[in-house]
């Protein structure tokens, strides 16, 4: 069993061409992330501005007696929510940073370590290894089925693409499909 796990795992270990590309990909990603919060504050900021004007004009119109308290208290309380929740958004978006960036690289890291690793563990540090690299697995007639987690089993089927092995260079065959096909790491919030 323990072989078969291992087999399981050797199927993981990725080519430094692939982890190269994937960190390039990353970057790309980390750029563009860093580029749509820039937008999205900017867009968010003058949003804010221009309640926050609406609410001045607002009550210099309350001040100066054309619109009655009421209708003063009514809107600033309407215009006072729209501000909060543009301030969460803002706060949602300036923390937002790109630890998914450290994640793809680690993921490529135990991936890339994953055999050599479970070949050396004992047998707990194996049983947590595997948790954390397979989604399901059962023994039938002492054979192991085993599916692997996401990306996990992404980068199995990269590896073992025959058309990718045999080619010169790889990079302008499927695995940029595969890859460019769910090139966002980190699933933004709708605008």
């Amino acid at each position: 069993m323990d072989a078969q796990f291992a087999s399981i795992l050797k199927s993981l270990e990725i080519k430094q061409w692939l982890v190269d590309w994937v960190q390039e990909c990353l970057e790309e990603s980390h750029r563009e992330e860093i580029a749509y919060h820039r937008e999205q504050l900017e867009r968010l900021r003058s949003e804010y501005d221009k309640i926050k004007n609406r609410i001045d004009k607002l009550y210099l119109d309350k001040l100066d007696g054309i619109i009655l308290e009421e209708y003063w208290e009514a809107k600033n309380q309407e215009f006072q929510k729209e501000l909060s929740r543009i301030h969460d958004r803002i706060t949602d978006h300036q923390r937002a940073d790109s630890k998914y960036k450290q994640l793809g690289v680690a993921i490529l890291n135990l991936s890339k370590m994953a055999y050599s690793l479970y070949l050396k563990q004992t047998n707990e540090e194996k049983r947590k290894l595997l948790e954390i690299l397979l989604l399901n697995s059962s023994l039938k007639g002492g054979q192991i089925t085993a599916d692997l987690r996401k990306p996990f089993d992404m980068l199995r089927d990269i590896n073992t693409d025959e058309s990718i092995k045999k080619a010169p260079n790889p990079l302008e065959l499927g695995a940029s499909m595969k890859w460019r096909g769910r090139r966002d790491l980190n699933s933004r919030p709708p605008a």
